[in-house]
């Protein structure tokens, strides 16, 4: 069901803010409007490309699976990229929690 808005709040920003927020909601993949309402309302926020890369570091953990099970790679191979994968994963994790903290300030 489609959410009816019916009440509008005007705010002054600098051209620089003004700016920053619309690269923000970019990022998310929101409309500056949807990015500022769920802002507001202490909703959580997640990146495009955030998802994009987990998405993307899942498949290759997936595809690593295979070949693994496929006899292909070696144990020592296969540790060594699943330990880069579990990092990248946590690095990403551990800048949203960031950001998270930074945009309560």
């Amino acid at each position: 069901m489609a959410r009816h808005y019916d009440k509008i709040i005007s705010l002054r920003l600098t051209q620089g803010e003004h700016e920053q927020l619309e690269e923000l909601a970019e990022i998310t993949g929101l409309s500056v409007g949807a990015f500022l309402r769920k802002r507001g309302l202490g909703h959580k926020i997640t990146a495009k490309s955030d998802l994009q890369m987990i998405r993307e570091l899942r498949r290759l953990g997936g595809l690593l699976k295979h070949l693994c099970l496929d006899g292909r790679v070696a144990q020592k191979e296969k540790e060594a990229v699943l330990t880069e994968i579990r990092y990248a994963i946590e690095r990403i994790s551990h800048d949203r929690e960031e950001d998270t903290l930074k945009g309560d300030e």
